[in-house]
């Protein structure tokens, strides 16, 4: 395939830290056979919210086109985790999958088109653009999703925060401090969502940022970490509960404008493939 990647201003002029790590999972998305596939690189996490520090991973999702024959012999479409030699994340996501979720307004998800560090092909720049221009109404496609899926993810935080499972689970303290942190920050955000008063842009970027780092290095001990999580449960379902008691339309533009920009790329795709 006849493609180049490109760098987001950010990268190349700003940020050679963030770069050389960006440039990392590059090389293993080469060797684990992924990079003629790729078509999009992006941090995600703490870089995006104003919450890292010298000692942040990065972590990023790698948007990927199917293969030939995944679309021959109708196979499922890829969506799981590479774990890096350094330990960093890299999800790796079919573009089949990744613009319909984008309807589901999951910020994890949404935040790729608001994300200063990323690396796209050129085959799909022109398709990428469009979203990224429309990334405002985007994110805003439906209201009521936006809380739905942030309430979805507080609440997932509350399951597992004093759960062995959870990744980050500290001995110590009996309990994950990343998941408190985590639902410290969706908690923020729904409120400030449905404020209503800032851009989607705006949202992103924590006006918490010493209190979540602190939460997130283990401030709390462990009763005071179960009596932050169970108000900041009560909280995010009430406020809510409140909100969706309204139906709110969803942006047919951007309905459209997803099938297309997903349909488009697929073409370029397709005829790259046959020639």
């Amino acid at each position: 395939m006849n493609f180049s990647l490109k760098m987001s201003p950010a990268l190349m002029e700003n940020k050679k830290d963030m770069r050389s790590k960006m440039e990392l999972h590059l090389v293993e998305a080469k060797e684990l056979g992924l990079l003629e596939r790729a078509v999009f690189l992006g941090c995600q996490g703490s870089q995006n919210y104003n919450l890292d520090n010298a000692l942040s991973d990065v972590d990023t999702k790698l948007l990927l086109m199917p293969t030939f024959e995944d679309l021959a012999l109708n196979r499922q479409a890829v969506s799981t985790t590479h774990v890096l030699k350094n330990n960093e994340h890299m999800d790796l996501k079919d573009v089949r999958l990744f613009v319909p979720t984008l309807r589901k307004q999951n910020v994890n998800f949404v935040e790729m088109l608001f994300t200063d560090f990323y690396i796209v092909n050129s085959l799909y720049e022109k398709e990428w653009m469009k979203l990224v221009a429309a990334r405002e109404e985007v994110a805003r496609f439906s209201p009521n999703r936006t809380v739905m899926a942030m309430r979805g993810i507080a609440c997932n935080k509350y399951k597992v925060f004093n759960n062995k499972v959870s990744e980050g689970f500290r001995e110590d303290l009996g309990y994950d401090p990343k998941q408190v942190y985590q639902m410290g920050r969706v908690v923020e955000f729904v409120h400030r969502y449905i404020k209503g008063k800032e851009s989607y842009a705006e949202l992103l970027k924590s006006q918490q940022r010493d209190l979540l780092l602190e939460l997130k290095s283990g401030r709390l001990n462990y009763n005071e970490a179960v009596e932050y999580m169970n108000m900041q449960y009560v909280h995010v379902n009430k406020v809510a509960d409140e909100y969706l008691m309204t139906d709110r339309p969803e942006n047919k533009y951007v309905d459209e404008l997803l099938d297309e920009v997903l349909v488009n790329m697929m073409k370029v795709y397709l005829k790259e493939m046959v020639s």
